[in-house]
């Protein structure tokens, strides 16, 4: 039942609502996303660090702590510093 409702409640809002909203994409939207092919991607050993990065915060998390440096390595082994630090390096 609590999946049921909404899975119907959401095309309902979105025919109901569609009638009533305004159709037109702002002007810079179409220029933002015309470009996107002429962008650089990262590389493929940047893109595999990234990828490899949480695991091996994690590894080194567990390390410290077996290792009795838990309180230095506790904030670096964080899953969130991988986030931050491909959001930097990945754009």
């Amino acid at each position: 039942m609590k999946i049921g409702i909404p899975m119907l409640t959401g095309p309902v809002f979105g025919s109901c609502i569609s009638k009533r909203m305004d159709g037109q994409a702002p002007e810079g939207l179409a220029d933002q996303f015309s470009n996107i092919h002429n962008r650089e991607h990262p590389g493929f050993g940047i893109t595999l660090i990234m990828i490899l990065m949480p695991f091996l915060l994690m590894l080194i998390g567990a390390f410290g702590a077996v290792f009795g440096e838990d309180s230095i390595l506790e904030n670096r082994s964080s899953p969130y510093v991988s986030v931050v630090v491909s959001f930097f390096t990945l754009g």
